[in-house]
């Protein structure tokens, strides 16, 4: 859950936001806020939130090489939201997303892939 009661989520190639209606038992509004260029990122982990606004999540590219990413609210509305590569976290799939820790620090974990059949967990500091 995100800020005012909306949802957030990621797809194979999306991150989106679903918001309530102003109307109980109405429809949801489905919005996309990134599309990744491409196959260059496939994500279905989910996303987590800085203070700022931003969304964090991680994915993994065809050559299973996982990872991780920054998606930016847009300076002004209607803008479209930017993603920063935030760097190589692993070789195989990104499971499970991201943790925030208590100074900040963003921790995740991959899954073995066909080369190495070891995963990694790794964190983030910013």
């Amino acid at each position: 859950m995100g800020p005012n009661h909306m949802l957030y989520g990621t797809t194979p190639a999306y991150v989106f936001r679903l918001a309530p209606p102003s109307i109980a038992g109405e429809a949801w509004s489905y919005k996309t806020l990134y599309q990744f260029p491409g196959l260059t990122l496939l994500t279905d982990s989910g996303v987590t939130f800085d203070a700022h606004g931003n969304l964090y999540g991680t994915g993994a590219g065809l050559s299973s090489e996982s990872s991780a990413f920054e998606i930016s609210p847009p300076a002004q509305a209607g803008s479209p939201w930017t993603e920063t590569r935030l760097g190589f976290v692993g070789y195989g799939y990104a499971l499970g997303g991201l943790i925030r820790g208590p100074f900040g620090a963003l921790y995740g974990a991959t899954l073995g892939n066909e080369i190495t059949n070891y995963g990694s967990v790794f964190a983030i500091v910013q």
